[in-house]
């Protein structure tokens, strides 16, 4: 069965303690390649409902923020979101509520406007559609032209 499995270039995803490192607890905060791994497998697309950014351009989002909520890095509190719905998630935590599904897999729906909040203890699992709610967009930042200080260099006239 293996050698099937390696000639027809499929890759085997072990799941578990033992095998990979697929759960990292608090100890790092970035997901493992093995991680990725895994949740491409398991996520085609960017986790907030009706995204279709594939799964292997999005970045990947601890459910439960690791800096302020004490999210974990294990695999079960991972999932991938594009880069935009990653940042609207950190910064508008109430306009999105994440669901697990019964394989594990979360999903991000976008709260409706007018829905009451969702629960103070329920924080982080909100999310955003892009679409819906358009990120404004930076604008430049001007060159302010500072003139030189006088006398600060003199230059030397010819002989």
């Amino acid at each position: 069965a293996r050698r099937i499995a390696l000639n027809a270039r499929v890759t085997p995803l072990l799941l578990g303690d033992g095998h990979l490192p697929l759960y990292l607890g608090r100890a790092v905060r970035f997901a493992t390649p093995a991680q990725r791994q895994v949740l491409e497998a398991l996520n085609p697309t960017c986790a907030v409902q009706g995204c279709e950014v594939p799964g292997t351009l999005c970045e990947v989002d601890h459910v439960t923020g690791w800096a302020l909520d004490g999210g974990r890095t294990d695999i079960d509190n991972l999932t991938l979101t594009c880069a935009f719905h990653n940042r609207y998630k950190a910064a508008n935590p109430t306009h999105i509520h994440i669901t697990t599904n019964a394989d594990g897999r979360h999903t991000y729906r976008i709260r409706a406007a007018g829905d009451p909040p969702p629960p103070a203890t329920d924080l982080w699992n909100r999310a955003a559609n892009h679409r819906a709610q358009p990120q404004p967009r930076a604008r430049p930042r001007r060159q302010r032209h500072r003139p030189r200080p006088t006398g600060s260099r003199q230059h030397a006239s010819g002989p």
